[in-house]
């Protein structure tokens, strides 16, 4: 038996804090990756984390962290190439 994860609709509050994590994140690596990569890393984190999550109420922030980690080890992997 499988088991899928299905994101639940967003509140607006984490929507909004998303929103906010992907422009962050977006500056942060502006020349390195584009938007829509950010955007993709930022919400497959939030879906890797919330599979596991017992609380919701940070979910957005530790996504943002995730992605962050994730986008800095592609980053380095691309220089070393």
């Amino acid at each position: 038996m499988t088991v899928t994860y299905e994101r639940p609709v967003l509140g607006i509050d984490q929507q909004s804090a998303l929103l906010s994590a992907a422009r962050i994140l977006g500056e942060e690596f502006a020349g390195v990756f584009g938007r829509a990569t950010v955007g993709r890393f930022l919400y497959s984190s939030y879906d890797q984390v919330a599979e596991e999550a017992t609380v919701q109420a940070f979910l957005p922030l530790l996504a943002e962290r995730f992605a962050r980690q994730r986008l800095r080890a592609l980053a380095e992997v691309g220089e070393a190439a």
